[in-house]
């Protein structure tokens, strides 16, 4: 279980951030002006020149990041751990897993394995960008990953917790319904 304050810390933090909540009902005339200046602002940002290669993709580094954060998981702990211990501690299947390693894996599970791995928020994005990803400052979901990173928040069921108190999609599916 986590600390009370941690739940405060994380509402201060988004507050910094000033991320409106999208939710499904219809937005009041404020949110409706706010979702108009994030608009705006992704506008402006977008119009901003990228090199082509910024964005792309580059599988075989993530491939390589994730056997270099393999490695300094097990240097962190002082013992040489078995893959099944990360994909297990990740709850992630093992052919999961081993897809991952042949093919780019969907966002969530690279964000499961990042957390089982104790890496910092900069390894994290580092994986991400490697597969075509990123942890964006206007996604709800994605500023209390951050949040947990930047806190070393890295137990998995903690992560769920702290989602579904904040009404989120969470990266584990509930017990009876099989996780993934």
């Amino acid at each position: 279980m986590l600390p009370k304050n941690t739940f405060k810390k994380l509402e201060d933090f988004l507050k910094k951030h000033k991320v409106p909540r999208l939710t499904k009902t219809q937005p009041k005339a404020t949110e409706k002006a706010d979702a108009g200046v994030i608009h705006r602002r992704a506008k402006k940002a977008a119009s901003k020149k990228i090199p082509i290669d910024a964005s792309k993709p580059d599988y075989a580094q993530f491939k390589k990041k994730l056997m270099d954060a393999f490695k300094d998981f097990d240097n962190k702990k002082g013992k040489k751990h078995k893959m099944s211990e990360i994909y297990i501690k990740a709850y992630i299947s093992k052919q999961v897993f081993y897809k991952m390693l042949e093919r780019p894996p969907a966002k969530d599970t690279v964000i499961l394995i990042a957390f089982a791995l104790e890496v910092t928020l900069q390894k994290a994005e580092e994986l991400l960008k490697n597969v075509g990803y990123s942890l964006e400052y206007c996604d709800y979901r994605d500023l209390i990953f951050r949040f947990c990173f930047e806190n070393e928040i890295t137990d998995i069921l903690e992560i769920n917790e702290v989602l579904k108190q904040e009404k989120e999609r969470p990266l584990l599916k509930d017990k009876r319904n099989k996780s993934i």
